[in-house]
């Protein structure tokens, strides 16, 4: 099933998930976009704090979702990966990179945080996990989207709104074709 984003100026964006169920970026609080590749490394090393994000918040009035670049996966691919790094937040596959392109995401895993409003809140990184490329740290240090989703959640500015995300390069979509 493909993600799809409908944007224009007069409808909200949405997202279809995986089971075909329509998510809106503005109709809740928050919505979490998380750009996935289930061959990135650095990605893969990131669901473990994802799920704990997802599960700390999934009560709240939020949507989160993981959404993967690789057009060329299927259904049955990514509940594999899905069970494979055992996490439960709602996936997406933007087959058409419609979600990315109209976010401009760069790297996987890359997080946003879109208010009610749908403007972008935060972007970057899940953590400081790395540093670089290849630099994983000990020890995590700063919680950056966690702390992004709770500021938005109770109406402060996010600071920092930006910082670095550290990762695998999204293809262009043409490059998925060859």
């Amino acid at each position: 099933m493909l993600a799809a984003l409908v944007a224009s100026a007069t409808l909200a964006p949405s997202i279809i998930l995986t089971n075909g169920q329509q998510v809106s970026l503005t109709v809740k609080k928050a919505t979490v976009v998380v750009f996935l590749s289930h061959d990135c490394p650095i990605a893969n090393d990131s669901q473990p704090d994802l799920q704990k994000i997802y599960s700390k918040y999934r009560s709240k009035d939020i949507n989160f979702v993981g959404v993967y670049i690789d057009p060329r996966l299927t259904s049955a691919q990514v509940q594999k990966h899905k069970a494979d790094f055992k996490f439960t937040y709602s996936q997406s596959i933007d087959k058409t990179h419609s979600l990315v392109n109209y976010l401009g995401a760069k790297i996987t895993p890359e997080a946003f945080v879109i208010d009610s409003k749908g403007k972008t809140k935060y972007r970057g990184r899940i953590n400081n996990m790395y540093s670089d490329l290849g630099a994983r740290r000990k020890t995590i240090t700063s919680h950056d989207l966690d702390k992004a989703i709770e500021s938005v959640l109770n109406g402060k500015k996010v600071n920092p709104a930006k910082t670095t995300p550290y990762g695998c390069v999204i293809p262009e979509l043409a490059d998925f074709e060859e």
